[in-house]
């Protein structure tokens, strides 16, 4: 069936247009889009040349170019473009959007004495060493199960989440029985043959005893046994790094992109673009491979209508990996490494001592998770990457996505302050010798931490995590700090505060609609659940609402800051587009007292203050949309929510890990066939018959 084509803006990213011609005729009557046309023309017919052998220059031409300004031409745009080559801002991301490749960016690679990323003996792929032996001994790609019928079967029961139950009433079937003729007769069969499976790394349970303060029945001290379930951090490393579905996606080694052979305008996207890995990478021997590490964790709800079940999943996976590929949690390139404890402490009498011990907690919790990392950072670990050929990689802590009280209880802050800023003096080392003085009862390490806002929690957990700056790790928080922190929780009260409720609605009710929008033809007052969904609509219309209804220095105050969460879901940045970032915030600063004067007495609060670190986030980890806490949140469908309703609800977090390690075993069967097929397919020539056969037969 024919399916028609949607085109977008190279430039602007407006669309979709539904013929070739609307776009051309978009371009042709768009100042902003038009000029840019023509200066990508003019490159076209005067290319830039550079000698220079560290610069590595573009290798195809612009995509568009005008030949006659007067007739617009018709255009398309290449949707089969890889990950890696996203490289044009877009205003608004989105999971439809075409890739970005409309950039010619020359790159400057790591100096090459320096033998970054360098490979060694070739190993081949797990999928390639699995296959000999499976060739050796003779059996099929689908082994265990009998044939590929039965893996099919397998594979359905698994991915559609069928009851244990409702597996066992099917394979007692009559039809079943007599007819589909399966290997395994039983539940216990199937999973039997489930767990026999190679899958990832291994599950160990961590039993912690906690002391509280307050005596029991029999006058003891009570104590409470809490379990941590964690997976070594190198081995997940490993798993990440080895997969050969990554092979295209996967850097090895820094470099820095400019749009000119001159090196003056920078291009920031991955992170391997960024400035962190080369800093990082310039302290590292000769040959090293950085595995850029990068954890998330949150707090998530299990039970749904009723109850008190919660899960504190911590997720890693690697910044080597394109963003686009790290986004898509069916892709696999973020794993679970571990669950954290949930426990209220009431062992404990105050309060405080709860807040307090919860803290001291999960740094405790953390330390067990990642102290593998501590010596692999500093020695490294020979790993299989996707190629085949085997590097020496230190997987090194790069950035903790959390949202803001989590990102407070990682780096020791209390709420009210910022957890990125460095004030005088204040870095990792320094840090950490204020905690330790004050864990000593120092008065005046006592006074120090007071005036920092820190917590008295010593030692954490990236104490000894090899360079690692726990404070530049933390990156900025799109969903909570921007859509339901900024914009929903105070830009859009503020305006609805000046306007009132009834003019808002009616203000919305009034735009008109568009197919790209969405058309709140009841107003936004009846929103009583917001989510980033509904945020991101919001702002898409919400300068149109506002304007008539305020002042021009009101309206400046709100386009500024709209402009700012725009540019700051860009998949690429440059040098400029940063100054505009800047450039927007500064303009909202300056007009926000006499626009919101009144709804605010003072605006020194943290969703605003972390605005100011977004940029200095992007040039040293790469644009924001590969750590935004959204995908933390989808993958708490699969690793958290989904395994706990397979489970029975008793004793639920061996029960998830259990139904996590089957699923990951079928995902990764799944992945080998595919891998396998075209060498265990016959190619066969038009005529049906086998390459090996005479075709006069």
């Amino acid at each position: 069936m024919y399916q028609s084509k949607s085109f977008y803006c190279p430039f602007c990213h407006a669309g979709p247009f539904p013929k070739r011609f609307a776009l051309a005729s978009h371009v042709s009557q768009c100042a902003q889009c038009s000029t840019a046309a023509l200066a990508q023309a003019r490159k076209h017919i005067n290319p830039p040349v550079d000698d220079r052998p560290s610069i590595v220059a573009p290798q195809s031409p612009p995509a568009l170019v005008f030949d006659n300004p007067s007739e617009p031409p018709e255009l398309e745009l290449d949707r089969s473009a890889s990950p890696d080559s996203e490289t044009r801002p877009t205003k608004r991301p989105r999971n439809d959007d075409p890739p970005s490749s409309y950039f010619n960016t020359f790159s400057l690679l790591f100096p090459k004495e320096k033998s970054a990323g360098q490979a060694h003996n070739y190993h081949g792929t797990p999928f390639e060493t699995q296959f000999q032996s499976q060739t050796q001994l003779g059996k099929e790609p689908w082994d265990p199960f009998a044939d590929e019928d039965e893996w099919e079967l397998a594979d359905w029961f698994m991915t559609a989440e069928v009851s244990q139950e409702d597996i066992n009433k099917y394979l007692k079937l009559k039809i079943t029985r007599q007819r589909t003729h399966v290997s395994f007769k039983d539940k216990q069969q199937f999973f039997k043959k489930v767990d026999a499976l190679p899958c990832g790394p291994k599950w160990e349970r961590i039993i912690m005893t906690v002391k509280g303060d307050q005596l029991g029945p029999d006058g003891r001290v009570l104590t409470e046994s809490l379990e941590i379930w964690a997976r070594d951090p190198v081995e997940c490393v490993k798993e990440i790094l080895g997969n050969p579905s990554f092979k295209d996606e996967v850097s090895y080694s820094p470099r820095k992109e400019y749009l000119d052979p001159e090196m003056r305008q920078r291009v920031y996207t991955e992170m391997a673009t960024a400035d962190w890995w080369w800093k990082v990478q310039e302290r590292l021997p000769k040959g090293a491979t950085i595995a850029s590490v990068i954890i998330a964790s949150d707090k998530t709800q299990l039970s749904r209508m009723g109850g008190d079940k919660s899960a504190w999943p911590v997720y890693i996976t690697i910044g080597n990996i394109g963003k686009a590929t790290r986004r898509k949690p069916s892709q696999h390139a973020t794993i679970l490494l571990g669950y954290l404890p949930v426990t209220k402490l009431e062992i404990f009498s105050h309060t405080a001592t709860r807040q307090l011990m919860g803290q001291d907690l999960f740094h405790r919790s953390m330390k067990l998770l990642l102290e593998p990392l501590e010596r692999a950072g500093r020695a490294g670990v020979q790993m299989v990457c996707p190629d085949g050929y085997a590097r020496k990689v230190y997987p090194i802590l790069a950035a903790y996505i959390a949202d803001h009280p989590e990102q407070c209880l990682v780096t020791c802050t209390k709420e009210n302050r910022c957890p990125q800023c460095k004030y005088p003096g204040r870095n990792q080392t320094d840090t950490l010798t204020i905690l330790k003085c004050r864990a000593s009862g120092d008065p005046q390490a006592e006074e120090e931490a007071r005036e920092e806002g820190l917590r008295a929690t010593y030692p954490p957990f990236w104490a000894n995590l090899p360079h690692t700056d726990i404070f530049s790790c933390i990156t900025p928080d799109i969903l909570h700090q921007i859509h339901k922190g900024m914009f929903k929780s105070h830009l859009f009260e503020w305006c609805q505060a000046i306007l009132g409720t009834a003019e808002m609605d009616q203000r919305f009710s009034a735009m008109p609609s568009h197919p790209s929008l969405r058309h709140f033809h009841r107003g936004v007052s009846h929103l009583t659940q917001w989510t980033g969904k509904e945020a991101k609509q919001l702002e898409r219309v919400f300068v149109g609402t506002m304007v008539g209804a305020v002042d021009n220095r009101t309206l400046t105050a709100i386009r500024a800051l709209l402009d700012f969460f725009v540019l700051a879901q860009y998949d690429t940045h440059t040098d400029e587009s940063l100054e505009l970032m800047e450039e927007s915030l500064s303009a909202f600063h300056k007009n926000k007292h006499y626009a919101f004067g009144n709804q605010r007495d003072q605006f020194n609060f943290p969703k605003l203050h972390s605005l100011v670190h977004y940029t200095s986030a992007i040039r040293s980890l790469g644009t924001l949309d590969g750590y935004n806490t959204e995908l933390p949140e989808q993958l708490h469908i699969d690793f958290a929510k989904k395994a706990y309703s397979a489970s029975n609800k008793r004793d639920y977090i061996v029960q998830m890990t259990v139904w996590l390690r089957r699923q990951e075993a079928i995902h990764r069967l799944r992945s080998y066939i595919a891998w396998v097929r075209p060498l265990i397919e016959t190619p066969r020539n038009p005529d049906g018959d086998s390459d090996g056969e005479a075709s006069d037969k």
